[in-house]
């Protein structure tokens, strides 16, 4: 593209940090603050993107609830965001969750800006988070870096307007712009099946123009545009690059962070997700020794550091007849499409240290997904021993019981008999299956439908038991006759 064609977009920003250290508070801060008066109690709750007005400027902020949606996106390579806010409290310093959102920005090379949150709080200590984040590689300006820093408080509203403007500066610095005539990307933030309006998702525009009545189609599901919204709810005819928009007109509910483009029709827009379908399902192909069960998984952790951690510990419930095959992996609560994913690849859905949203825990329900959660190393490994033994299809296989001799005949029917007999061998049960041997050769089969020991019914008879027998098949018996009894036995392989 020709650089004169390159106009300025707003900024789009995501803001991470652990949990508790006020990524929330700040983003409630900032729109309650920032979006007009009156307005910002329209944007809806699962919005999963707004945008706000600092000196004139837009930005988009991603407000998701953690790191989880974010890391959706990032996995399915789309680089969702252009700045990062990284929050750490100042009465706290860096903890894990630090630790993994430092990992995520720069492996996802955003640049970033440290907002240093609770400056208010009496045990505040602003250096000591100078210091740990410098013993994290975290290098701010003035202490050897050139990470911006801001001292904020969402409780009182300190700093806010100055991050803001940081925001704005490096935008500028790294000249965020957009190529006027692109094609449509979209990117799903949040998706939502709503009672009345049907499969609905919130997109931020990448590149391009979304419009009314076009039709859209991503890896899972396709759309065609009749309805879109803006973050507060106003309808829209059209929205530009770094836009989040509402769509209306969903076949299904789209999986977070999938790339939707624009189609001619409904023709190309299921072919392009049978070839996404397609390798999709080549990618979760693996080798299997010959005579090993495969149970599928769908892992979900906390943090993205916990997840390989947790698949290697799962490497040691694996043995000789059982192999764990992880169909999707990620960081955050259990959600929808994992059931989805769970149902049409007959997966158990395994999650660590994470809850399971309601929408999710309904659909599990309905479509016969198993969903186990914990919280402690020991109890997963020993779970999972359990959960995998149960899901595992059993094993059926007949067991000979015993072999009875027919002694007399006393009634003969179309299809049943009464007659009595001599348990010579194991035993024989009520309901048991029959073969029917006549000089060693077999002649038929048949059923035990009632089993009598002189005027009672009994449930079994053992070896040198008589025994009334009413026999129940096709074979007209005679005395002599041998009856060998068995039934079905269901065993469950064991971890």
């Amino acid at each position: 593209m020709n650089k004169d064609n390159k106009k300025i977009r707003p900024p789009v920003v995501v803001v991470l940090g652990h949990v508790d250290h006020g990524k929330t508070s700040i983003l409630d801060y900032i729109r309650k603050s920032k979006v007009a008066e009156g307005e910002s109690g329209g944007i809806t709750q699962h919005m999963g993107a707004y945008q706000v007005e600092q000196s004139g400027k837009l930005i988009t902020f991603i407000d998701t609830p953690g790191h989880e949606a974010f890391s959706a996106m990032r996995s399915r390579g789309v680089n969702v965001a252009d700045i990062a806010i990284l929050v750490v409290a100042a009465d706290d310093a860096v903890m894990p969750q630090t630790k993994e959102a430092i990992k995520i920005i720069k492996k996802a090379n955003l640049p970033y800006i440290v907002a240093i949150n609770k400056v208010d709080k009496p045990e505040a200590s602003v250096q000591n988070v100078k210091n740990k984040l410098t013993e994290n590689e975290v290098l701010l300006e003035g202490y050897g870096g050139k990470i911006p820093n801001v001292e904020v408080s969402a409780k009182t509203g300190q700093g806010i307007d100055e991050l803001l403007e940081v925001v704005n500066l490096v935008a500028e610095v790294e000249e965020i712009s957009f190529n006027e005539g692109d094609a449509l990307r979209l990117v799903v933030v949040e998706a939502s099946m709503d009672s009345q309006r049907g499969a609905m998702a919130t997109l931020l525009v990448k590149e391009g123009t979304i419009q009314d009545d076009m039709m859209i189609a991503g890896s899972t599901t396709w759309a065609r545009v009749r309805q879109m919204e803006d973050f507060l709810g106003n309808p829209i005819k059209k929205a530009g690059p770094s836009t989040p928009v509402v769509v209306v007109g969903f076949q299904d509910v789209p999986q977070v962070g999938d790339k939707f483009v624009e189609v001619g029709s409904q023709k190309e827009a299921e072919e392009r997700i049978e070839r996404k379908t397609k390798k999709s399902e080549e990618g979760h192909l693996l080798e299997v020794n010959e005579g090993q069960k495969v149970v599928n998984i769908i892992l979900r952790s906390d943090v993205d550091g916990t997840l390989e951690a947790v698949r290697n510990l799962l490497r040691g419930v694996e043995n000789e007849e059982v192999a764990l095959r992880v169909l999707q992996k990620g960081v955050g609560e259990i959600t929808d499409s994992d059931i989805r994913l769970a149902s049409s690849g007959n997966a158990l859905v395994v999650g660590f240290r994470v809850k399971t949203n309601s929408l999710a825990t309904n659909l599990a329900q309905q479509q016969n997904v198993t969903v186990v959660t914990y919280d402690t190393i020991y109890d997963l490994v020993s779970g999972v021993r359990g959960a995998i033994s149960n899901y595992i299809d059993p094993e059926t296989k007949e067991e000979i019981l015993g072999q009875l001799k027919i002694l007399k005949i006393f009634r003969t029917e179309p299809s049943r008999m009464i007659v009595g007999g001599r348990v010579v061998d194991g035993k024989f049960k009520n309901g048991a299956s029959l073969k029917v041997s006549r000089d060693g050769v077999e002649v038929g089969q048949g059923r035990i439908k009632q089993l009598k020991s002189g005027e009672k019914d009994v449930s079994e008879a053992k070896k040198g038991e008589e025994v009334g027998i009413l026999f129940d098949g096709a074979v007209k018996l005679q005395e002599n006759d041998v009856l060998e009894a068995s039934e079905k036995v269901t065993t469950h392989t064991q971890l």
